[in-house]
């Protein structure tokens, strides 16, 4: 504790004397909640996203109008919340013989709850305007302060915690001024990190954040350097437009005659899109849309993840499998005939993986000459190590826009994607563990439906 503390006047020493010397520089307070998204799990029983606060003290050093640095302290908590299948697998039918019953047994949950502190480093992209959007990626540094953990197979002693960790954050965000050097801002960010977090478990943290904040950039300001107007001469400015979009999708894989019963899944899905003019009346297009893609099964089968049959107790499942990307698009857009705002966009695609489970229900039955019983269990596993850490592909589509106040619009667009990999990972440890296991790939294929809110960075 006294070290994070020692870290922290440092940190705090320096972001004060580098702000009394330098007008590149604001600052901000933010508060908001967080929602944990475990790594590493195993895959037995469910793992419950909760909720956790966050609170972050950030500066920020501009090294022009579009780029910068950030950094500062952020103090979380990060809860997990662990039920077994045996808490979710009850007897939906039960029948006996005799007078003899014995009724199911479960499990109490497993929890576990750390509070850290975190310096992060990211670089930043602005797109100026009145709405000013930021994109910002980088890399951070946390400090264990304190944790509890509530386990059900809890050994002679508590495991060790890790007192360090490291890993990845990606965040978005949108910034308003409401008074003279004063923004409001609200960010949405991701992060992951790399290290085991627990003596003899596999696990590692991460998590969903959504915060509000304000920030101060009148420091010592004798400029307008930081002004929201926006320059007319300014290239970047007058070529970037900015469209905020979610929506739906519907995902499934590619298979062969005579698989069995796989079928779709749907999903929502969030991101944003920079749109570069070329041509008239085209664009190029790119940005960062966080999506979900997968696959169902309906079948009777000894896996969850797909449709395999064994001599043994065989269950029928009700599951989805769910992976989760990070999609960057490249596509070029241009206009359909003569009317205003219908564009076809094509181009190629690259989605980062960020997390993979199997989610939903299986049924078994068990019976001898005294009973029978079926029994329901929840599905909740851990698929990261099945899956290739990237897929690429092709996405073609069509939109429209419609003007809604001056120069903002309303985007609808409906696309089509393909990956070109079978993202199933072929060589993992399940699958040599399983060597009855018949030919099997995952090919991506999503059809979704989106709304946007286009933003342009430029007054005119």
């Amino acid at each position: 504790m006294k070290s994070s503390l020692t870290i922290i006047s440092l940190l705090l020493f320096f972001c004060c004397t580098t702000i009394s010397y330098s007008q590149h520089f604001s600052a901000g307070l933010s508060s908001g909640i967080n929602f944990s998204d475990i790594h590493g799990q195993l895959p037995v029983g469910k793992w419950k996203f909760m909720p956790g606060s966050v609170q972050n003290i950030y500066l920020n050093y501009s090294l022009n109008k579009n780029y910068g640095i950030q950094t500062g302290i952020s103090y979380y908590s990060i809860n997990y919340s662990h039920k077994y299948s045996d808490d979710n697998s009850y007897p939906i039918y039960y029948q006996f013989t005799t007078s003899d019953m014995i009724g199911p047994y479960y499990r109490s949950n497993e929890m576990m709850d750390f509070r850290f502190l975190r310096i992060p480093l990211l670089f930043t992209l602005s797109i100026p305007a009145k709405i000013q959007f930021t994109m910002k990626a980088g890399m951070f540094v946390s400090f264990l302060q304190t944790y509890n953990l509530n386990l059900y197979y809890p050994p002679v002693s508590q495991p060790k915690a890790e007192k360090h960790d490291y890993g990845y954050l990606f965040s978005s965000g949108l910034s308003y001024p409401f008074a003279e050097n004063f923004l409001v801002t609200f960010d949405v960010s991701y992060f992951t990190a790399r290290k085991k977090f627990l003596e003899g478990y596999s696990y590692r943290h991460g998590g969903s954040e959504f915060s509000f904040g304000v920030e101060y950039t009148g420091f010592l300001k004798k400029k307008k350097n930081h002004s929201i107007t926006i320059n007319s001469n300014d290239s970047l400015s007058s070529k970037i437009s900015v469209t905020l979009v979610a929506g739906s999708a519907y995902s499934w894989r590619m298979k062969t005659r005579g698989e069995g019963n796989y079928g779709g899944t749907a999903s929502s899905m969030v991101g944003f899109e920079l749109h570069f003019p070329v041509g008239k009346g085209g664009y190029f297009q790119t940005g960062l849309i966080l999506e979900r893609m997968g696959y169902s099964v309906k079948d009777s089968t000894s896996s969850f993840y797909k449709i395999l049959s064994k001599d043994s107790q065989n269950y029928y499942a009700n599951t989805k499998v769910q992976i989760d990307y990070v999609v960057i698009p490249a596509l070029i857009a241009f206009p359909i005939g003569k009317r205003n705002g219908l564009i076809f966009k094509t181009g190629p695609w690259l989605g980062l993986k960020m997390n993979a489970r199997t989610v939903g229900k299986a049924y078994i039955n068990y019976h001898s000459d005294n009973y029978y019983q079926l029994k329901e269990s929840i599905v909740y596993d851990d698929m990261e190590k099945m899956f290739k850490s990237y897929d690429i592909g092709w996405i073609a589509g069509c939109g429209v826009s419609v003007p809604v106040i001056k120069n903002y619009k309303a985007d609808l667009e409906l696309l089509y994607t393909a990956g070109f990999r079978d993202v199933f990972d072929h060589s993992g440890e399940a699958v040599q563990a399983n060597p009855y296991t018949p030919a099997f790939s995952v090919n991506n294929r999503t059809i979704s439906l989106l709304i946007g809110f286009k933003i342009p960075v430029s007054n005119k």
